[in-house]
């Protein structure tokens, strides 16, 4: 709240402060004959957000697509996200980072896997349940992956041996 004095009368005013901030949303598996896990384009993330003014949580994990481009009213932007607050009704989005798009391949370890520009919200957690592809030590590409239950396991015919992405874990590092 602004408090400002006029030589009339005290008068109270809100003050809305668009907050922005880059998210990283990390990766990390334990990978058992896989070289590297890439993350096509088209893929939805499901994202657990929070809205920055009020601190509403909301509900239900959101989707989106970095492919997909949305407009809000009174603003020149395209986004990948726009999200009205059910308690404050402030308007928040997401834009994707056009360089940080990247795959993975750090056995055990956490990696930037995308970067979001979220402007009156913030990310909390975030999972991505299938679209991403499994390229094994043979050159093998698996493109139906499905990371929804933490594991995942093929079997790859030139290795003549199962390859797995497994312990898969995901953390949101806020810039």
């Amino acid at each position: 709240m602004l408090h400002i004095k006029t030589n009339k009368k005290s008068q109270n005013y809100s003050l809305l402060i668009t907050k922005m901030g880059i998210f990283k949303l990390l990766f990390k598996a334990r990978l058992d004959g896989i070289d590297s896990i890439l993350f096509p384009t088209e893929i939805s993330w499901f994202c657990k957000i929070a809205c920055a003014s009020c601190r509403e949580v909301h509900d239900k994990d959101v989707s989106f697509s970095i492919n997909e481009q949305v407009q809000t009213k009174g603003s020149r932007g395209n986004f990948n996200f726009v999200y009205t607050c059910k308690l404050c009704s402030k308007t928040s989005t997401i834009v994707y980072v056009h360089t940080s798009f990247s795959s993975y391949g750090d056995n055990e370890r956490y990696s930037p896997i995308i970067e979001l520009e979220c402007r009156g919200l913030k990310i909390l957690s975030w999972s991505i349940a299938s679209g991403a592809m499994a390229v094994s030590s043979s050159g093998n590409k698996f493109s139906d992956t499905n990371f929804a239950e933490n594991d995942w396991c093929d079997y790859d015919e030139e290795m003549g041996q199962l390859v797995g992405v497994y312990e898969i874990d995901t953390k949101v590092e806020e810039c």
